[in-house]
């Protein structure tokens, strides 16, 4: 657990860029890369990318072809 306030757990511009353009690999690895990319530093990817990643799992909607 921590005592952090949201706004410097991660910086909001970044959340908004990440919900808004995600990752195509929205595994924890694919979201920490991402995160990374858009500037957040180490301890705050180790603290967010597993609770983003089920996120962005869970709602990312996939897109089916009939290929």
């Amino acid at each position: 657990s921590h005592t952090l306030p949201v706004e410097n757990l991660l910086n909001p511009e970044t959340l908004r860029r990440l919900l808004w353009e995600p990752p195509e690999d929205t595994s924890v690895s694919g979201v920490a890369d991402r995160l990374a990319s858009l500037g957040a530093r180490p301890w705050q990817v180790g603290l967010t990318a597993e609770a983003l990643a089920t996120v962005l799992a869970e709602t990312v909607p996939t897109f089916v072809t009939d290929e």
